[in-house]
């Protein structure tokens, strides 16, 4: 019998309902949850990591969730490390402040006596200098202020 061969595999999430922080008071209500998520979820794979919605499958799974499956030949090799990174980074695991704006720059006018600190330049959202309309969680969180 020859050797069997690593292939790859499909890039895989699996959402249920009751590992949510959300706490549901009927079936309907934790249904609603767990699909609100999964959208979630999907935005990320499809406008930060450029997957095709053909290349998205997504199943209702055991009456409280969904298999979320990618399967695109760019993630068939993906090694475990990789996929805790795409994981880390849409939980916003290690995710800081600092990364998502520029510092604003100050000028100092020393007059003698007084000392006054003034923007020089506004404090922007990384994201957008590099990009019309932003990317990343640059975006995200500006499209999420806008709103508010």
């Amino acid at each position: 019998m020859k050797e069997k061969k690593w292939e790859g595999a499909d890039l895989i999430f699996d959402l249920d309902a009751d590992h949510l922080p959300q706490k549901a008071r009927s079936y309907a209500e934790m249904l609603a949850n767990v699909k609100s998520e999964t959208g979630k979820l999907l935005d990320f794979l499809l406008e930060d990591f450029g997957f095709e919605e053909d290349t998205i499958r997504v199943a209702f799974s055991g009456g409280r969730g969904y298999h979320i499956h990618v399967h695109d030949p760019r993630v068939l090799a993906l090694e475990s490390a990789q996929r805790r990174e795409i994981v880390d980074y849409i939980g916003g695991t290690g995710l800081s402040v600092d990364y998502l704006f520029n510092p604003a720059k100050y000028v100092v006018h020393d007059t003698g006596r007084i000392r006054k600190k003034e923007f020089d330049s506004p404090k922007k959202i990384i994201s957008f200098e590099d990009q019309k309309g932003g990317y990343g969680w640059g975006k995200r969180v500006s499209k999420y202020l806008v709103s508010y």
